[in-house]
């Protein structure tokens, strides 16, 4: 399922590109996150296929892209949206932990108030189609 997913969601949302005036082809550190998933699911597939039809030549061969892949989706968190998953709870953990043991004390308080800006959108109904 992450397979079929995966390449439909590659081919036929992130690659029509033609709107943008980009390169089907062009790959950006922003893509590393879904090509190391598609890899990595897509190699663990073909190594599990290669082990039950006993080619163990190519099953070293898959084994050792899973790897490599793994690698790289795991190692590249940090230039992917996955990154949120793990900084966002840390960093409110660390605010609670701040908070508790008085290390945001001599800091200003956090400014939670954006109303004194004026109106902003509420100033007029959308009409704007």
């Amino acid at each position: 399922m992450t397979c079929l997913g995966g390449y439909w969601f590659w081919f036929f949302l992130r690659v029509d590109v033609s709107a943008e005036a980009h390169p089907w082809y062009r790959i950006i550190t922003a893509d590393l996150f879904v090509l190391a998933l598609l890899a990595c699911a897509t190699f663990g597939l073909a190594w599990s296929f290669t082990q039950t039809a006993e080619m163990s030549g190519l099953s070293y061969l898959f084994l050792t892209l899973f790897i490599i892949s793994n690698l790289v989706l795991f190692g590249g968190v940090y230039w992917s949206k996955f990154a949120h998953m793990f900084y966002k709870p840390g960093a409110a953990i660390q605010k609670n932990l701040a908070e508790a043991d008085g290390s945001r004390d001599n800091l200003p308080p956090p400014a939670d108030a954006p109303e004194q800006f004026g109106l902003g959108i509420k100033r007029e109904q959308p009409k704007h189609y």
